[in-house]
């Protein structure tokens, strides 16, 4: 999902639903694109990630490339589901008024209408932490492989927000796109249950829920058990794990 200046987008393959604030159904949209996964709002329309770029609905609801001329062809190329399951299902996407930001294959690509392409290398500690995610397999099921990325967001101030699932150390990088710099954000390890909103000012917005260790009779056998607290939304500070900080103002 992701907020419209009237409402919600909502995407699920291969329809993009707009609601409006008071529940009402305002158009569907079938983007010329496959695998729908990931959605976000570009000045107001919504987008959604296609095969060599984003694909973004006009004010006649027709599906039009954003990005390099290039684009225009790439695009609308055929797929078969499976394919597209591989190459969206991995795929993150975030957008601000103007720029369309899309995660693939450990590279950010920043798509501006009638601009060139720029490339944003995702930071080293981040991307290797995902490729030993990716590289890790479900239990019981044949070919599956864990997500290495959970969210990428972008911040009022244009900067960009990749996390990580599940990582002792590093929850993610907080990225400035125009200066290529980044700071790295520490896990706090007495959270287990963390889903990233988005970004306030300088700190994060999460839902959290605490992991309680309780003892429990199970079977007759005493047995140490965790459940979760009930969920919460935290606004938590970004705080710098190593680096430099970025440049403040670009100075």
């Amino acid at each position: 999902m992701a907020l419209s200046p009237e409402g919600v987008f909502a995407a699920g393959a291969p329809v993009v639903n707009h609601w409006a604030k008071s529940g009402e159904l305002l158009y569907q949209w079938r983007p010329v694109a496959p695998g729908v996964r990931t959605i976000c709002s570009l000045g107001g329309q919504p987008a959604v990630a296609g095969q060599a770029g984003v694909v973004v609905r006009d004010e006649d609801g027709r599906s039009v490339a954003v990005g390099a001329d290039a684009l225009a062809k790439s695009v609308y190329a055929p797929i078969d589901a499976a394919a597209a399951g591989v190459a969206y299902g991995r795929t993150r996407m975030a957008c601000t008024d103007a720029v369309a930001y899309v995660l693939s294959n450990h590279v950010i690509t920043a798509y501006r209408s009638g601009e060139p392409l720029r490339h944003i290398p995702v930071p080293p500690e981040v991307e290797e932490i995902a490729r030993q995610r990716e590289a890790q397999r479900f239990p019981g099921v044949p070919g599956a492989r864990f997500d290495g990325y959970r969210r990428l967001v972008v911040s009022d101030g244009g900067r960009l927000v990749v996390t990580t699932p599940m990582h002792p150390e590093i929850e993610g990088a907080v990225v400035d796109p125009a200066a290529g710099c980044y700071e790295l954000l520490k896990t706090d390890p007495i959270f287990n249950s963390r889903h990233l909103l988005g970004m306030m000012a300088d700190s994060l917005v999460f839902v959290e829920a605490v992991a309680e260790p309780e003892t429990r009779t199970v079977d007759g056998k005493v047995t140490e058990v965790t459940h979760l607290r009930q969920r919460a939304i935290a606004i938590r500070p970004v705080r710098l794990a190593s680096g430099e900080r970025c440049p403040i103002g670009g100075e």
